[in-house]
């Protein structure tokens, strides 16, 4: 091997770079390069390792795995849903193992042009940008990934290009590597005309040189050599290859059908004993096959090589190819080879053994997040053959689902309802049979449906199964939550907690807790909630699983949704934000529940636009919405617009929220039960987003209407009935009754301070601003215990919209205390005790009594015993 010591300088020279990136057509030894820099580097004591990629690493799952091996050795799997996606996160965790002392410092990856799905794609290059100080990635690709982020590493001086000009042959490289390869003269001439004619091409100058030993005029042979690469490619090869004995040439042809091969394999197609013979006598005369280890035990043919192979195998035994790929796919399936052997038998058309070795390891696959690879060669098999294995239809239906391919889950799942209907499925698929149909009605947004069917259900799951269990009962917890039964849910969260824990799924556990969280959430707790969710991940219950860094990413990219408008309803937006930008990619493909999304969007798009920032805000709407189109989710598509139209009526333009409310009619979304909500639809799209239109349209009666029915019906949501509160205020405002839109607005902070809401009245807009400010001014021209707490909730709301009131309030009177007396006396009327055995307890007169009650009430701006309790006990002086 001719070592290119003047490339091998500048790489040593060029080691503190983050990114080398090699660029050069097939036949420039891109990956013989790179294999001298690491050997030379391991020399010098320096750690590599090197990952060649090929077509199946287009599934991100499975390139993330390979990824993680490389750099950690670590071969646990990763967990079905956990990488069915390449995101930010996953990209982080490979940029953390890549951290750590024991992993390599430089990472070598070959034949990058192989990868041409996005998310695989996407997923190489963030951790390129992630890329930790002192390590270094190398890169080799036919050709340059103009969707990589360069232009800062290059601006850093981070980056180092090598392209097919810097790899080129020069005369005197050519010259050594024919003396290299030639006992014969190699005159100056032909060198010269070869390197000028082949223009450097390593490849090309190879395969002529193998030609020359035979030529009777050397020199007229090279000056006629014309063409484009391909073209001298076959040209040269058949030159090489019709001076091969027959036994060497049929050797080739024969395994030319395999990406790798070995001894073994080439001689179960062959026929031949000896192969490892033959493979080092080609790998010595070099004809183009490369050994893939060092111990020589698994070799390839270039890339140009095997082309040529191929097309000859077909013009002149066409009749063998099946054959070759059948015995290649029976050595790989004995071999525990799984993935080869499909190719092989696909190939073959060999589709019944296909799909036996497929359905064998389908679960492996789903295990270790390889969800696209299944689904491919599913499909690739099922487009000629029907597939009818219950195993296979299962694990393909649950990758399917898991990828957001509604149609093709319903399909596979139609499948197994027929054999099942048919034969019956067998024991140990039933329990999971059960669980996708549950989970389809899911990802078809109808949790009602999807409730119903579980309550079924679940009694058939077999107890041993644990994770089956486990989601079912998550699904009847979200059901219970909808329909505001909330002992039911929390019964059902404890059930479906305790099964994730003993199936060992952090996924599922995750999505658990998220429905804990949730349901406080909803009942009102949302300092309780925060709390929750802020465990989720951390606790002792996660500390379980294999992997502590990826459990604590998919947790987060579980809960994102819910948490994130948690986060913003408490107006701790820096901390939302940060949750978003680390988890949102993970979370909008990792969520089956439409809510989690729809929360997501949502909350990212009103940070932007409470921001100013309004093109941003914008183009996260329309991003949902796209979203909500490709994963066939209208709910989704419908809670986007009408954010539009909440947008613009909070910027004053009517006529753009008319508009924007013309486009809000979606088809295709379930009908719901009576009092079935989704979390979404608390404030959402259903119910809330049309009445605010109507107010701010001049259908104020229409709208106060419908609040009066709603609030009825709303006395288990607080956070829907303080929205509902500020709407109703806003009404009557526009009404000109300005008393009701203050005792609402009254009503509405009173919630609020309650439970600790800070955007849900502001939001609303100037109006609901404007009836703050009034009566905030209101009460400190009239001060009192019972507005003491109203005042500072109510100037934290005005402080957060960059209000400032100090010249509108003057000479504002001290709210004036309760005495300890008073207080007394107060808990004592709490309990239930009448003024005469308040006097005995307390060792008063009856009458000095009363005239503590006479303060009390002034005090509280009450006119009775039972006022003073109701409103002593919203200000959180009794219990």
């Amino acid at each position: 091997m001719l070592a290119r010591q003047q490339l091998l300088d500048q790489l040593d020279l060029n080691r503190d770079k983050r990114l080398i990136l090699i660029a050069a057509p097939a036949g420039y030894g891109k990956s013989t390069l790179m294999s001298q820099w690491q050997h030379s580097l391991t020399q010098q004591g320096v750690s590599t390792a090197w990952l060649t990629l090929d077509e199946d690493d287009n599934d991100p799952g499975r390139l993330f795995t390979y990824l993680r091996y490389a750099l950690t050795g670590n071969t646990q799997p990763t967990g079905s849903i956990d990488l069915r996606r390449s995101i930010l996160n996953h990209a982080t965790l490979l940029a953390d193992f890549f951290k750590e002392k024991q992993a390599p410092s430089v990472l070598f990856i070959d034949e990058l042009e192989t990868i041409n799905d996005a998310e695989s794609i996407r997923l190489l290059s963030m951790l390129q940008q992630q890329l930790p100080p002192g390590k270094l990635m190398v890169v080799a690709s036919r050709e340059k990934k103009t969707d990589w982020s360069l232009a800062k590493l290059k601006l850093q001086n981070e980056l180092l290009e090598l392209s097919d000009v810097d790899l080129r042959f020069s005369t005197q490289e050519t010259t050594r590597l024919g003396e290299l390869r030639l006992t014969g003269p190699f005159s100056d001439a032909i060198t010269q005309t070869l390197t000028d004619k082949t223009e450097g091409w390593i490849a090309g100058i190879r395969l002529a040189m193998l030609c020359f030993p035979r030529m009777d005029d050397a020199q007229t042979w090279v000056q006629n050599l014309t063409g484009e690469m391909d073209e001298i490619t076959d040209f040269l090869s058949e030159e090489v290859f019709r001076r091969l004995g027959t036994e060497q040439q049929l050797f080739l042809l024969k395994v030319s059908v395999l990406n790798r091969m070995n001894a073994s394999l080439c001689e179960a197609l062959t026929g031949e004993q000896g192969a490892q013979t033959q493979l080092e006598s080609f790998c010595e005369k070099g004809l183009f096959l490369q050994p893939l280890d060092q111990q020589r035990h698994w070799f390839r043919l270039h890339g140009l090589v095997r082309q040529f192979l191929l097309k000859r195998l077909t013009q002149l035994i066409p009749q063998k190819i099946a054959a070759l790929h059948d015995k290649a796919a029976c050595w790989h399936d004995d071999q525990g080879y799984k993935l080869e052997a499909v190719h092989h038998a696909i190939a073959a058309k060999n589709l019944p053994f296909a799909t036996d070795i497929l359905e064998s390891f389908s679960k492996y696959l789903v295990t270790q997040g390889q969800l696209g690879t299944l689904i491919t060669l599913t499909s690739q098999i099922s487009a000629q053959y029907p597939i009818n294995t219950p195993t296979l239809l299962s694990s393909t239906c649950w990758a399917s689902l898991f990828l957001h391919k509604q149609e093709t889950a319903e399909t596979l799942l139609q499948s197994l309802r027929t054999i099942n209907d048919e034969q019956g499925l067998p024991e140990e698929l039933l329990s999971l049979f059960f669980t996708l149909e549950s989970l389809l009605l899911i990802m078809k947004d109808d949790v009602p449906s999807a409730g119903t069917l579980a309550y079924k259900q679940l009694p058939y799951i077999r107890e041993e199964d644990h994770f089956e269990r486990g989601v079912l009962a998550n699904i009847l917890a979200l059901y219970n939550i909808g329909a505001q039964e909330y002992q039911l849910a929390q019964q059902y969260i404890l059930k479906a907690r305790a099964a994730h824990i003993k199936s060992g799924s952090c996924f599922g556990l995750a999505y658990s807790d998220t429905l804990a969280a949730l349901r406080e959430c909803q009942l009102g707790n949302l300092l309780l909630a925060k709390e929750r969710f802020s465990q989720i991940g951390y606790d002792s219950d996660y500390q379980n699983f294999n992997d502590p860094s990826l459990t604590k990413q998919v947790s987060k990219a579980v809960c994102l949704g819910f948490q994130v408008g948690l986060l913003f309803e408490l107006n701790h937006l820096d901390e939302a934000q940060q949750l978003l930008d680390e988890h949102f990619a993970d979370a909008i493909n990792n969520t089956i529940p439409p809510d989690m999304v729809i929360s997501g969007c949502l909350t990212r798009a009103r940070i932007a636009f409470i921001n100013d920032d309004l093109n941003t805000a914008y183009s996260y709407l329309e991003e949902g919405e796209i979203a909500g189109v490709s994963a066939s989710l209208p709910r989704l598509v419908k809670e986007m617009r009408w954010e539009r139209v909440r947008f613009a009526i909070l910027l004053g333009d009517l006529d753009a929220a008319k508009t924007f409310a013309t486009q809000t009619d979606i088809d295709n979304i379930p009908d719901y039960p009576a009092g079935f909500l989704n979390p979404a639809d608390i404030r959402g799209s259903q119910d809330i987003a049309p009445l605010r239109y109507d107010i701010h349209t001049g259908h104020t009666k229409q709208a106060l209407t419908q609040i009066d029915l709603f609030l009825s019906n709303a006395r288990h949501t607080p956070c829907r009935t303080l929205t509902l509160l500020v709407l109703q205020s806003i009404a009557y405002g526009l009404s000109e009754d300005t008393q009701n839109a203050h005792r609402c607005m009254i009503e509405a902070l009173d919630l609020g301070l309650k439970i600790g809401s800070m955007r849900s009245i502001i939001d609303e807009g100037p109006l609901a601003i404007a009836l703050l400010k009034a009566l905030y001014i209101e009460w400190n021209k009239h001060p009192n215990i019972a507005n003491n707490k109203r005042i500072t909730y109510c100037d934290s709301l005005l402080l957060l919209v960059g209000e400032s009131l100090a010249a509108d309030v003057e000479n504002a009177s001290l709210v004036e205390d309760l005495s300890d007396r008073e207080l007394e006396i107060l808990k004592l009327v709490g309990g239930g005790l009448k003024n005469d055995q308040i006097a005995d307890n307390l060792f008063l007169s009856v009458n000095t009594v009363k005239w503590h009650l006479r303060r009390l009430y002034e005090k509280l701006c009450v006119k009775s015993r039972t006022e003073a309790l109701a409103e002593s006990r919203k200000l959180g002086l009794i219990d």
